[in-house]
């Protein structure tokens, strides 16, 4: 233990030695995270109280306060300015004020503090910094046109993505992957920044920057190449930090109906008959595709003046009704 004695002349006051410190939890956080920060004074004397103490709290901009709590005296919140009014501040005594805020913007927040008293001119000063990362909140929207069509008629896909902030978005990516086979992207475009040649199945866009109540469109243009319910899936992607992940992929169903192109030809041999002699039809019924065609039905009657002797397919009087559940392309 050291014990140090000061020896005070006859008549002469001894000056309170005021000290302040200022610090801020945690050192880092994100927009709209709430952060601390506290200021403490200390009367160094062991002798003599300190009295007309009081501390002026400058806040930095874009910061919202949401608590106010302190030790001793009273406080004054005006615009970006706290006064906390200590008063009298007794020998090796300590006050405390904390101050919880949340910062609306990025970047390097300090706040100041001085301490002045009734013995003490000029103030003293102290401050902490915290840094405040941006924070994004990206969307993505995905819609087809005409989400009902025939095989290889042209799809349009529209990509909406928005940035809800509340800071700016960078490094802004967006992918939009479709179902292997499922259609030929012909092309992509956007509002802003710059798409790729498509590979494959797969779409990509460098937005760039997105400002925050932003939004960039992306269209696709392709061609379905195969039947069914194809999916599309688009997911967007930054440089900040996402707090919603939730809305960061969206799906777009398309149904594809098949289409056939069924012809038919008929031929007979020998072309010119004689009375009471046969003749042979031939019935040829070709499916020029892209699709299998379902429930082909072919009907054949035959005019007055012919008398049926034999089909292949099923006769009812003079008429003829083949029947093929399924014919390949």
């Amino acid at each position: 233990i050291h014990i140090v004695y000061s020896k005070q002349k006859e008549g002469e006051m001894t000056m309170p030695t005021l000290s302040i410190t200022k610090s801020a939890t945690p050192s880092a956080v994100k927009v709209g995270e709430e952060f601390t920060y506290t200021v403490i004074v200390r009367n160094n004397s062991v002798l003599n109280p300190a009295a007309g103490v009081s501390v002026t709290d400058f806040l930095p901009a874009q910061i919202c306060v949401t608590g106010i709590s302190y030790s001793t005296g009273t406080t004054d919140f005006s615009q970006d300015t706290i006064t906390w009014n200590i008063g009298t501040l007794q020998p090796l005594a300590t006050g405390t004020l904390t101050i919880t805020a949340i910062a609306q913007e990025a970047g390097a927040k300090t706040n100041s503090a001085a301490v002045t008293a009734d013995d003490l001119n000029p103030s003293i000063l102290a401050d902490a910094t915290i840094t405040v990362e941006p924070v994004a909140d990206l969307a993505i929207y995905k819609q087809v046109c005409s989400a009902h069509t025939l095989l290889g008629d042209s799809l349009t896909y529209l990509v909406t993505v928005v940035n809800n902030g509340p800071s700016a978005a960078t490094g802004v990516n967006v992918t939009d992957t479709f179902a292997p086979n499922g259609v030929v992207i012909n092309s992509v475009t956007s509002s802003q920044g710059g798409c790729n040649p498509p590979i494959g199945n797969v779409a990509t866009c460098n937005l760039g920057t997105l400002l925050p109540q932003t939004v960039a469109t992306i269209t696709v243009m392709a061609t379905s190449a195969s039947t069914g319910s194809v999916q599309n899936t688009a997911t967007v992607t930054s440089e900040v930090y996402d707090g919603n992940t939730a809305n960061n992929s969206a799906i777009a169903l398309a149904t594809v109906d098949p289409v056939a192109d069924v012809s038919i030809t008929k031929t007979v041999l020998p072309a010119i008959g004689v009375i009471g002699s046969p003749v042979t039809y031939t019935i040829t019924v070709t499916n020029n595709g892209p699709s299998p065609a379902n429930g082909v039905t072919v009907e054949d009657i035959l005019p007055d003046g012919l008398i049926l002797n034999s089909a292949s397919c099923p006769v009812t009087g003079q008429a003829v009704t083949c029947s093929i559940p399924i014919l390949a392309a």
